[in-house]
């Protein structure tokens, strides 16, 4: 694609672009003097399936290249490489699914996320920083992290430049401070699932569960309810969802009637954000389906109340509580669109159900719980922020 000089400027009056473009000049001998950069034009869906024509169709999931146009953003270096890899996975007969595309191997046999990444993010040192940083909520709780780790280099605090080397990068236009290191949803999802890839042995300080086990310390020693919840999100992170449901019910029980439903919600809300701990990975906590130690993704079955009778210790609340959580935590994923993921549109009408169910069972918090059974299942298909209602009277 050709665009002329003016069309790249700022956007101020055609005229004054005009002008700019006439007097620009290059300065300078190095090969890079003068060179205006701007972003590749992002890719549309109907180009993401024109590169997926190589593939037997019936291989493919028929919402695949939607999945993946929503995954990348349209990010042309990275569309083409999960399509080369989703080609790949077709030609050795393989089935490939929305949750499966940051688990392909490219053609080379290296993992597609390391290949992303190693050619996204080329500072090595800065990769490897970003890797276990990302995890974090904030640029304080990153520097924390990056101080326990033993994070070395030139520079003072290896958080905040790794978050700069973001900027010269041209992910983001700025270090964030309240906010996570990684705002590129796109790189945000590559660097979690290549952390949880290539976590070490859960005893190791850097695996996904001493760094979670760390954050959930470090929001904990912190009395608001921001870190309440963020303390909380680190335990599911690492498989922990009995201590989250745990909590949860408490709170909904309590006899602090004249409590406001909003911080319980949002904690809710907060909390289904984590990430998902390393398949099977020993050092998770005991899996309440069969016993055993380690995690397996059985959400889905949870949410829809397969697995009732592993949860008789807990009363009706602290059961529907556990299900929309195990919901709310599967609609979470990128790959989770109830427009292209059967489960996921099934789990859109749970989460109305469930809160609906609770709302009749709270003395107080009836209407605000009504509300969110009406307007979280239409967020939750729309892929949007699920709103939280206040407390009448609150």
């Amino acid at each position: 694609m050709r665009r002329e000089l003016a069309d790249l400027l700022p956007a101020v009056g055609g005229a004054r672009r005009k002008q700019a473009a006439a007097i620009w000049q290059r300065t300078g001998h190095d090969p890079s003097a003068g060179l205006v950069v701007v972003p590749l034009t992002p890719l549309g869906r109907d180009d993401v399936l024109s590169m997926l024509d190589r593939a037997s169709v019936r291989l493919l999931h028929p919402h695949l290249a939607s999945a993946l146009h929503s995954l990348t953003g349209g990010h042309p270096a990275a569309s083409t490489v999960l399509c080369d890899a989703v080609v790949h996975a077709a030609g050795q007969n393989r089935t490939v699914t929305p949750r499966d595309l940051l688990d392909l191997p490219t053609a080379q046999g290296r993992p597609v996320t390391q290949v992303l990444l190693e050619d996204l993010l080329p500072d090595r040192r800065q990769r490897d920083r970003l890797l276990v940083l990302c995890l974090a909520r904030d640029n304080a709780t990153a520097e924390a992290l990056a101080e326990d780790l033993g994070l070395d280099g030139p520079e003072q605090l290896p958080a905040n430049a790794a978050a700069q080397y973001l900027v010269e990068r041209q992910w983001q236009q700025s270090v964030p401070v309240d906010e996570p290191l990684v705002e590129n949803r796109l790189l945000q999802s590559l660097l979690v699932h290549e952390a949880r890839r290539t976590s070490p042995h859960p005893d190791d300080p850097h695996s996904w569960h001493q760094i979670h086990g760390f954050l959930h310390q470090h929001h904990r020693q912190r009395s608001d309810t921001a870190s309440e919840a963020a303390a909380l999100r680190h335990s599911l992170a690492t498989g922990n969802a009995a201590k989250v449901v745990e909590m949860l019910t408490d709170e909904f029980v309590a006899e602090e009637a004249e409590q406001s439903v909003e911080p319980w919600l949002i904690c809710l809300r907060h909390c289904a954000t984590a990430p998902t701990p390393p398949s099977g990975s020993a050092g998770s906590a005991v899996n309440p389906q069969d016993g055993t130690d380690g995690w397996s993704d059985r959400r889905v079955e949870i949410a829809l109340g397969e697995h009732a009778a592993r949860y008789t210790h807990l009363d009706e609340a602290g059961r529907s509580i556990n299900r929309l959580l195990h919901a709310l935590w599967y609609l979470s994923e990128p790959y989770a669109d109830a427009a292209i993921d059967p489960d996921a549109e099934t789990l859109c009408q749970a989460v109305g159900d469930e809160l609906g169910f609770l709302s009749r069972r709270h003395r107080t918090w009836y209407a605000a719980l009504g509300r969110a059974a009406r307007d979280w299942p239409v967020a939750a298909r729309r892929r949007q922020v699920l709103p939280v209602p206040a407390s009448e009277g609150s």
